[in-house]
């Protein structure tokens, strides 16, 4: 359509004849375009005007702000004419008022979603309330503020309340709809994107419940009353209403189960996709700084891709410094990708610096929870488009079926237990918290891969890897040898200058992966180290509109040298400060008042600018963020500063987000069954600056406050966060909980058998040990602590080598009668060939076994007599000692062994009676024992 289009739900969008309104950057004049368009009715005199955007500015000023605005206006948007010749302005305007024009040919959304959704709850007409849905990309001026215009903030805020009730009560009217046809995929959908804006609207937690419950999930229903009373309890002191507690007594009485949970398909089909994968994407993706002057780079990653997706697989290694352009080029590159080859998936994932290392296969996991359909989030924040989305969506089905078949034990370790895991939570491994070797867990996931690229060509990426794990940067490696024969390609970004650094005094892990796969696929490495600067500042400058010449060109690249983030910053702080300003034809052009001399000299010193320009609230917010870490949760913050959630959501939105763009949005989490927003630092330099800004004294009150924080969000899921509570609760000098969480971090590495991981955590563990007070639970500690430092040992090298000997008797020394460090003594001896120390631990481990009248014990005792016997070739008594074992072992859980005793004792015996019957020639008991 001919005339202007203008979309306030959700981002700012302005289009003119179908096109993007360009020469529209100044936030003033986005505010008082919206203003006029929404009050069209009205005549608006200019006082008000003035009034509303420039509050504290004397009336001459404001009168010359608005009249440079309303001119600025005017070039913008130009008159249209129509088909008899009539040219129409789209302002009219005295000395005294200002209105819109009703005859300009004017699209606005808002108008639009009130009608539909206004006739549609009247009507009960779900056509005209799906247009409204769709037409609700988020709220009104989402993340539009004005720093210096409260009056237009209120004025915002009130029609975003407005509009947002009016959205919920649209919904919940298409829910019941949805309800009433028996669509129950797409009511539940649309009463959790109700939840999503108001989690404490009741009547939304009663249509879910319903669907829950018509959809045969009885117990997802009672789950949901569970969390709706805790949160009503929690958030307002009062307990949920008549009606909600009527529908849970429906439910348990199971008066509203329309199908049982069998009839339920484990995820929708194609056909079923939710509802917010056919509407626009409430942030779009376009939201970042524009990407300029990588070309050369972008194209060599579309040709490696080229090769991938004809089954010549590639691993890519882009490297560059802090600051160079590493996540843009990638971030562009994808979205590229998604346009370019149609059937190709896509999925990224990025490591995060914590004390050293990352969370165990931290990025792995964040590549199949969007393979497996978990894209709300993501989606919803821009940072994939809704093509990309609805592609990931429609092969979730398929991904899940490979998982089951291929990664049973996958689910619960790489793949997150999420919803779609949830639906098909009885098709699931029961063993989700037993420890699979890692060569399983490697061999599971590169199956599942495969298969997948059997059917469609992907594209797998990792960013930040300088902060891998070990056990991420081992799969890297095994995938880049498996996947050599399918459509894949692997991109990984990392900065030089750490990896070579290296790790905790050794190389990093990461040197030789990169090394090993140059060999394997000759070149693998894109550099930005070497990319055409000047051309970059070229390409920066002129992204927007300017009159700047030569020489303000070469004076930015002798200041920043093209350093991508500092060029960035420098004019960003320019246009800030009113060293660059807008001239008459809307194009940057250099004040009168540029002074290079007076401009920061290094990109720390930008950074430094910036942040020291906020407010103090949001210097305060940012101390406490960055206490967290280069990741952090709004949730958390809002309690330790003690403000209101919502109101911290907006202002690292509103303001430090869109306004400031130090911080941005990564996402939605779920923890301690709650809703976390994730934001992080927009680089590793702003966190790195503000971390040298907080005084020693304040960071071990702040560390105290952030782990107890983190702590209660949790709840019973500490687990997952336990690396993060560990290195909070150290840095605030509480040892005993540092340890306690250190022992809980290394447990969960284990279960994932990222042993190296696990061996870091315990041996962190017990250094802290060491600086607390002699006690019984120091005691109780050291043993279990030393236990576990052994148990990767010991499977790596065995009992008889020297280091885990050397572990053994500083145990012994600790504690002489603990079972476990005994037979871990008399196996290192028996297997040594030193019968006489042999002879010697096993008596003593006969005496502790029978003096503690503990099961397990005997079962070791009996199963260490057997070795010692085996070994010295009398088969009549190990058979007689490996009986016994088996017959103490029916007593104990085989859980329990594998913990205390470093393996399953038990299935050692049963393999070397099995031996035994072999010699005798014994074959069905071979066979027997084979089998079971």
């Amino acid at each position: 359509m001919k005339g202007l289009s203008l979309s306030l739900l959700g981002q700012y969008q302005a289009f003119l004849n179908e096109r993007p309104l360009i020469n529209f950057r100044t936030q003033k004049m986005q505010a008082l375009l919206a203003y006029l368009v929404v009050e069209k009715d009205r005549i608006h005199r200019r006082d008000t005007l003035m009034g509303l955007l420039w509050p504290d500015q004397l009336q001459k000023s404001a009168q010359v702000n608005l009249r440079q605005t309303l001119s600025l206006l005017r070039r913008a948007i130009p008159a249209q004419i129509d088909t008899s010749g009539t040219e129409f302005h789209l302002l009219i305007s005295d000395r005294q008022i200002v209105q819109i024009n009703p005859n300009y040919p004017l699209i606005l959304d808002v108008e639009k979603f009130i009608t539909f959704c206004t006739v549609g709850q009247q009507q009960k007409d779900a056509v005209k309330l799906e247009q409204a849905i769709e037409l609700f990309r988020g709220d009104f001026l989402a993340d539009f503020y004005l720093s210096d215009s409260n009056p237009f903030n209120v004025w915002a805020e009130t029609q975003r309340e407005r509009l947002r009730r009016l959205a919920l009560d649209g919904m919940a009217a298409l829910t019941a709809v949805y309800l009433s046809q028996n669509q129950l995929d797409q009511a539940e959908d649309l009463a959790r994107r109700q939840l999503s804006i108001d989690n404490l609207r009741e009547a939304a937690h009663r249509q879910l419940m319903m669907v829950l419950a018509e959809n045969g999930r009885r117990h997802e229903a009672l789950s949901q009353y569970d969390m709706l009373h805790k949160l009503l309890w929690d958030e307002l002191g009062v307990a949920p209403e008549p009606a909600t507690q009527s529908l849970l007594a429906q439910i348990e009485a199971g008066e509203l189960a329309a199908q049982s949970a069998e009839s339920i398909k484990p995820i929708p089909t194609k056909g079923e996709r939710p509802v917010f994968l056919e509407m626009a994407a409430l942030t779009p993706a376009s939201d970042h700084d524009a990407f300029v002057a990588r070309m050369g780079e972008l194209e060599q990653l579309h040709g490696s891709l080229n090769q991938a997706v004809t089954g010549e697989s590639r691993v890519i290694f882009v490297t560059g410094e802090a600051g160079q352009g590493k996540s843009a080029l990638l971030q562009t590159f994808m979205k590229q990708a998604v346009k370019r080859h149609e059937s190709l998936l896509v999925v990224d994932g990025t490591c995060s610096a914590l004390i050293g290392t990352s969370d165990p296969y931290q990025p792995i996991r964040q590549w199949m929870t969007m393979l497996t359909g978990e894209l709300e989030s993501k989606w919803g924040l821009g940072a994939i488009s809704s093509k990309w989305a609805r592609r990931l969506w429609q092969a979730a089905p398929s991904v899940v079926d490979v998982i089951l078949t291929h990664g049973p034990d996958l689910p619960g370790k790489l793949v997150p237990t999420g919803p779609i895991e949830k639906r098909l939570e009885n098709q699931l491994s029961t063993n989700q918290n037993e420890i699979v070797s890692q060569p399983a867990l490697f061999a599971q996931i590169t199956a599942v891969l495969q298969t997948l690229a059997q059917q469609t060509p992907l594209l797998l990426v990792l960013d930040d890897m300088q902060w891998a794990d070990s056990g991420t940067i081992g799969l890297l490696f095994h995938l880049g040898r498996q996947l050599r024969q399918s459509p894949v390609l692997l991109v990984c970004a990392y900065r030089p200058s750490d990896v070579a650094a290296g790790r905790t005094g050794e190389r990093h892990p990461l040197a030789s992966v990169v090394q090993e796969l140059g060999r394997l696929y000759g070149e693998t490495a894109v550099s930005l180290e070497n990319a055409d600067h000047h051309a970059f500042v070229e390409a920066l400058v002129d992204s927007q509109p300017n009159q700047l010449n030569t020489r303000f060109r070469n004076n930015l690249y002798q200041r920043t040298s093209g350093h991508a983030l500092f060029t960035v910053e420098l004019l960003r702080g320019m246009r800030e400060r009113g060293d660059l300003i807008l001239d008459e034809k809307v194009q940057w052009t250099a004040s009168d008042r540029m002074n290079w001399s007076s401009l920061p000299s290094k990109v720390e010193a930008t950074v430094a600018e910036r942040i020291d320009r906020l407010p103090d609230q949001l210097r305060e917010l940012l101390k406490v963020a960055c206490i967290e870490g280069e990741v952090f949760t709004a949730e958390l913050l809002a309690q330790v500063q003690e403000l209101p959630a919502r109101k911290l959501v907006q202002s690292l939105s509103s303001q430090l987000d869109q306004q400031h763009r130090l911080v941005e949005v990564v996402g939605i989490d779920r923890l301690g069954g709650q809703r976390l927003s994730r934001y992080r630092f927009r680089h590793h330099l702003i966190f790195q600056y503000l971390q040298t800004q907080v005084d020693p004294v304040e960071t071990v009150y702040l560390h105290e406050a952030v782990g107890e924080a983190l702590e209660g969000l949790a709840g019973d899921e500490t687990r997952t966060v336990a690396v993060q509570l560990a290195h909070h609760f150290e840095q605030a000098g509480l040892l005993q909980k540092a340890i306690d969480y250190q022992q809980m971090a290394g447990d969960e590495a284990q279960r994932l058998s990222v042993q190296e991981e696990a061996q870091t955590h315990f041996e962190h563990a017990l250094t802290l040990l060491a600086k607390l007070p002699q006690s019984a639970d120091r005691m109780d500690n050291l043993i279990v602590l030393q236990t576990a430092v052994l148990h990767p040992q010991i499977h790596k090298y065995g009992f008889s080598a020297p280091v885990v000997v050397d572990g053994l008797m500083n145990m012994q020394d600790v504690a002489a009668n603990h079972v476990p460090t005994l037979f871990g003594l008399a196996m290192g001896a028996i297997w040594a060939g030193n019968g006489r120390f042999a002879t010697k631990w096993s008596q003593q481990l006969n005496k502790a076994a029978a003096a503690a009248n503990d099961a397990a014990g005997f079962v070791a005792a009996h199963a260490a007599a057997g070795e010692l016997a085996f070994l010295q070739n009398d088969l009549v008594a190990a058979q007689a000692s490996y009986q016994k074992a088996i017959s103490c072992a029916d007593r104990v859980e085989r859980s329990v062994l594998i913990s205390d005793y470093w393996q399953d004792i038990a299935a050692i015996c049963e393999m070397r009676l099995a031996l035994i019957a072999a010699f005798a020639g014994q074959r069905d008991v071979v066979r027997d024992t084979a089998v079971s």
